[in-house]
């Protein structure tokens, strides 16, 4: 189930793709921030840090939702956070659960464990740099 109204157009910049995302939210703009200028967390991505925004766009992730899923869900670790999309896209987490996760109605029933979903991660990509805050 992956969205299929994608806001990120043919042939944006970096910045215009985090415009599109960050609705105007200071705690998501400061995601993407981190997301783009990071230094490569993920060095199997096809497109390097414009892969995750392009994530974020795919499962429909938004605003204020980028903010929760960093904070809440990756404990404030961007590492952590680059692992969880790949997790979704590699298939070891399902979608609905992380978006129940960053919904704070079912917040509370969907815990997610990154720590097994990174080491799942690192088990299919071995050059995924650990988190930073382990």
């Amino acid at each position: 189930m992956y969205n299929t109204n994608l806001r990120i157009k043919d042939n944006a910049t970096l910045h215009e793709s985090a415009i599109a995302l960050c609705e105007d939210n200071p705690g998501a703009a400061s995601v993407l921030v981190k997301l783009m200028t990071m230094p490569q967390i993920d060095p199997d991505a096809a497109t390097g840090p414009f892969s995750n925004l392009l994530l974020l766009d795919s499962f429909g992730i938004y605003g204020s939702n980028i903010w929760v899923l960093y904070k809440n869900i990756c404990d404030e670790d961007i590492v952590t956070t680059v692992g969880v999309l790949r997790a979704v896209q590699l298939g070891f987490l399902k979608i609905h659960k992380l978006i129940m996760a960053l919904d704070p109605s079912t917040r509370s029933e969907s815990c997610i464990d990154t720590k097994s979903l990174l080491e799942k991660v690192r088990k299919e990509l071995p050059l995924f740099i650990k988190p930073i805050n382990q």
